[in-house]
């Protein structure tokens, strides 16, 4: 269904005035994100969605790098060149790195961006300093220190040439996961899961970037791979730059696999309508423990009973309606309590998405995808 000019311009006006009433409120920005994603990939509106993302991002400071980039994709989709300009100055305004920028296929080839590069580096430079001002220093050093703790604990050891037995790691890994947890309690208690919003995207040089006189991770490698009782591999503390997100939490909560006995849903939900997780953060996390601690697909029927499932991350076998061990009914209803999109129009934006040969897998594992 194509939206005829007049209603066009009364939907997006009504609309941008609601998102500036629940400004900051960050369950309404996924929602509105949704709304727009709907009109781009099931009712093929593409403008409409351009405008929507606009009105959303013309309402929260900080967003979502990976939302940024679906919405600099299908605006040079339909060659609008002035929301490609402010979509990009949003993705850099919110830690997109000129060098991941210069990666993304359908930019790099596209003849906008090819007709002057040098362009986009003076934006680049214009809004740079917008998201390294917002980082919070002390927390991502403190998540550093903790998530290189994870790391050197996390690997067996090797006491007089024999190595150590399940129970006896155990014993070690246990308390000092506890106690990397604990720190973890603190900084979400005094200022909320420490992931983009608060300490930004993964990057390699980050620290030497923001100069705050303090190692990087493979300093912290460097630092440390001699003076373990465990062998470390400088592979743990390799980032994924272009996933764009930070990466720091997941590992640790993944390695703890029990987030939902020390977080309830309140929690959870209240930190989603903070900007400090994204919904599908949440969601893999609780697919991954249900999966990790449940038996995966032997155990449906204590998942309807207990529990939600919520597919997210792309994958070639979820592209058929049904073809989960959970049904896309069961999926989907969970899926709204987290203000995520109908695995439907997912699969849309996935089919388009590879079509056009755009990039979209976003997050721990492609999990925002």
């Amino acid at each position: 269904m194509i939206i005829n000019s007049t209603r066009l311009l009364l939907f997006t006006a009504i609309y941008f005035v609601s998102l500036q009433s629940i400004a900051q409120d960050y369950r309404e920005y996924h929602k509105a994100i949704n709304k727009a994603e709907e009109f781009m990939f099931i009712k093929g509106d593409i403008d409409l969605g351009i405008k929507i993302y606009n009105n959303i991002f013309n309402s929260y400071d900080f967003v979502y790098t990976g939302d940024c980039l679906i919405a600099m994709q299908m605006a040079l989709y339909k060659n609008n060149e002035r929301a490609f300009l402010n979509f990009t100055k949003k993705a850099f305004q919110n830690g997109l790195s000129l060098k991941n920028f210069k990666k993304v296929w359908y930019i790099k080839n596209h003849n906008f961006f090819q007709k002057d590069t040098i362009f986009f580096e003076k934006i680049y430079s214009e809004n740079r300093a917008h998201y390294l001002n917002r980082i919070d220093t002390n927390i991502l050093k403190q998540i550093y220190y903790l998530f290189m703790d994870d790391q050197l604990e996390k690997n067996s050891i090797k006491k007089n040439g024999i190595k150590e037995n399940n129970q006896e790691f155990e014993m070690r890994y246990k308390p000092a996961l506890n106690r990397i947890m604990n720190k973890i309690n603190e900084i979400i208690t005094s200022n909320g899961v420490p992931l983009d919003r608060i300490i930004g995207i993964s990057q390699k040089d980050l620290m030497k970037e923001l100069k705050v006189n303090f190692p990087d991770l493979m300093d912290l490698y460097l630092i440390n791979k001699n003076k373990s009782i465990s062998t470390i591999n400088r592979n743990q503390l390799i980032i994924q730059e272009e996933l764009l997100y930070s990466s720091f939490f997941f590992p640790i909560i993944i390695h703890y696999q029990n987030l939902f006995r020390k977080y309830d849903s309140t929690l959870l939900i209240k930190q989603i309508g903070l900007g400090n997780i994204h919904p599908k953060d949440v969601a893999f996390l609780n697919d991954n423990f249900f999966q990790y601690n449940w038996g995966g697909h032997n155990s449906e029927k204590k998942l309807l009973s207990n529990t939600c499932y919520y597919s997210v991350g792309m994958s070639y076998n979820k592209l058929k309606a049904n073809s989960l061990f959970v049904a896309d009914s069961i999926i989907n209803k969970c899926r709204t309590k987290l203000y995520i999109a109908p695995i439907e129009q997912d699969r849309a934006k996935w089919v388009f998405m590879i079509e056009n040969k755009m990039n979209f897998g976003w997050g721990y594992n492609g999990c925002r995808s």
